[in-house]
């Protein structure tokens, strides 16, 4: 089953943005978003599952 999720984040000048992930496990997707947010600067990430 793959997961979907919707990382929010918010750039240091204020702009917010999202990336959107999926994976098979929880651990795998924390990885990726953490790598996501972090590439980008972003900060205060969290995170809405898709259910499409």
């Amino acid at each position: 089953m793959q997961l979907k999720y919707r990382i929010h984040f918010t750039y240091p000048n204020g702009d917010e943005d999202y990336v959107e992930i999926s994976g098979s496990d929880i651990e795998e997707l924390r990885l990726e978003a953490a790598l996501a947010v972090d590439s980008r600067g972003g900060l205060n990430p969290w995170s809405e599952e898709i259910t499409e």
